[in-house]
């Protein structure tokens, strides 16, 4: 009936989406805190403290393991039943609070925005081990990302802010396309061999083929409608794809 059922006071904006897991709900807040509550009762569970605030980055969980961006330049890897940290990965004096992370395959792919103290210094695609928090491999340096990845068919999907998709090779980051599309921050859904993205510079909505880039079809939006939402593909059967700042994971 849309009554409130309880709610929570953080010290600072909420503007990522939350997951939701086994009862419990985990979202980032710019009071630079990561938040574990009941899902039921609203009662906090646990609190974790990151040096940063938590913008847009909203939690991945994996294996018990939620994963989250904070502008203090470091991914964070914290247990999602006590809020203890594993290990958290050092972007080398860049935001990670603009992208949220997506986990396929024992990899935590996230973008990295521009170092907030210098904007001049802009950041990359990383690919990071699950397990260990360790590179495995970062592209499109000096480029500033401000969208989440989504990983489909052994690539990895993201937009950036030099107005491009890309299409990198999941396991190994080797640039398989790119396409200019004046993306505005939208991050992509991948459905089947398709790409569907948002291309706000250009009021335009994209589908194209996962594994070329080439255009399948566009639609125009209106002259004032500027698109930064990211898509959810769902199907006939009433089964979603979603993006990769669903808040799911991969």
């Amino acid at each position: 009936n849309g009554n409130t059922k309880w709610r929570y006071l953080t010290g600072g904006n909420i503007s990522a989406s939350p997951t939701i897991f086994n009862g419990t709900v985990y979202f980032g807040s710019s009071d630079n805190y990561l938040y574990a509550l009941d899902a039921a009762t609203g009662s906090l569970k646990w609190k974790y403290q990151t040096g940063a605030m938590i913008n847009q980055s909203g939690p991945a969980l994996v294996n018990g393991i939620v994963y989250v961006g904070s502008r203090d330049s470091y991914l964070y890897a914290i247990e999602a039943a006590t809020g203890s940290l594993v290990w958290k990965f050092y972007g080398n004096g860049i935001s990670f609070e603009e992208s949220s992370p997506t986990v396929a395959d024992g990899i935590v792919y996230i973008g990295a925005w521009y170092n907030t103290n210098n904007f001049s210094e802009k950041g990359c695609l990383y690919a990071v081990d699950a397990a260990t928090g360790k590179l495995v491999w970062k592209q499109l340096e000096n480029t500033g990302i401000s969208s989440s990845p989504t990983v489909a068919n052994g690539n990895v999907y993201i937009t950036a802010d030099d107005l491009k998709i890309h299409a990198l090779h999941a396991k190994t980051g080797t640039p398989v396309w790119s396409k200019q599309i004046l993306p505005n921050s939208a991050s992509p859904a991948v459905s089947g061999n398709v790409v569907f993205v948002g291309g706000g510079g250009t009021r335009s909505f994209y589908a194209l083929n996962a594994n070329t880039g080439a255009e399948i079809w566009k639609f125009a939006l209106s002259d004032n409608a500027i698109t930064t939402s990211s898509p959810l593909v769902v199907h006939l059967d009433g089964k979603a794809d979603y993006s990769g700042d669903s808040g799911l994971s991969h």
